[in-house]
């Protein structure tokens, strides 16, 4: 019987010496490269074997490598896994737009009548505004004359019912009486169905108590300014929101007392 101990002090084994020559880098990505090349090839073949061993009625999908390796051999390329996004229309701009009719429907009355009524609410009551809305939609101006023409006779505008609630409106955010006849005269509003829808609000005191409100937000958003510049703030608002000085005057002495100082 052999001895193990004695065989290897008469056949010592030879260790490989590890090479202290530099390897130069494209033989190690030379080598990455083909270790994954033979990685896909026995995927390939494993791939095939099983599809060879099922029926013939089953499909097989074949899925093909379209991924790339980078220089190092770690740098895989794919689009999987990234977010597809959808521009989306925002809710104030679905709202602006109008549809427009079809082409041969725009000198059809009876289909302009039809789109009249239906936007009553969103027109408003008044003519202007329904003619603008109508010739958006693209009906031409006889089909949009004959329309109006039939709404009048109806008593489906109402000038006056359309301004008062305009006024409403403008009282409710605080407005004065010059923004209110502004607001009016753009919609188009004749100029004596806005006279009188604003003089009725006068005499209801109705712009006594926007400018009131106008006046406590004021004061309040001014609290801690400088005389100077809360004299320039007033101006500037009150201003910009229709009120005179002079029916301001009221809350003056509330608006220039700091308490805060």
């Amino acid at each position: 019987m052999i001895d193990p101990e004695e065989f290897l002090r008469h056949h010592p084994i030879q260790n490989p010496q590890p090479s202290t020559e530099p390897v130069a880098e494209h033989e190690i990505e030379a080598a990455d490269h083909n270790d994954a090349a033979a990685l896909l090839d026995t995927a390939a073949a494993d791939h095939e074997t099983a599809a060879s061993v099922n029926d013939a009625d089953t499909p097989v999908v074949s899925v093909t490598f379209t991924g790339s390796f980078g220089t190092s051999g770690h740098g895989f390329s794919s689009t999987w896994g990234k977010k597809q996004t959808r521009r989306r229309t925002s809710a104030r701009t679905q709202r602006g737009r109008i549809r427009q009719v079809r082409t041969e429907l725009a000198s059809d009355k009876n289909a302009c009548l039809d789109s009249a009524v239906k936007s009553l609410d969103a027109a408003g009551s008044n003519e202007w505004g329904m003619r603008r809305r109508l010739s958006r939609k693209g009906f031409n101006a006889e089909a949009v004359d004959w329309t109006i023409a039939i709404l009048q006779r109806d008593n489906l505008l109402d000038e006056r019912a359309f301004a008062e609630s305009l006024v409403r409106r403008g009282v409710a955010h605080g407005y004065g009486p010059a923004w209110v006849s502004r607001n009016l005269t753009a919609k188009g509003v004749p100029q004596d169905v806005r006279d009188c829808a604003i003089a009725h609000a006068l005499e209801e005191g109705d712009f006594e108590r926007a400018a009131h409100s106008f006046m406590q937000t004021l004061i309040r958003t001014t609290r801690g300014m400088d005389y100077d510049k809360k004299m320039r703030k007033l101006s500037s608002s009150a201003r910009s929101h229709g009120h005179s000085l002079s029916a301001l005057q009221p809350w003056m002495n509330e608006f220039l007392t700091d308490d805060s100082q």
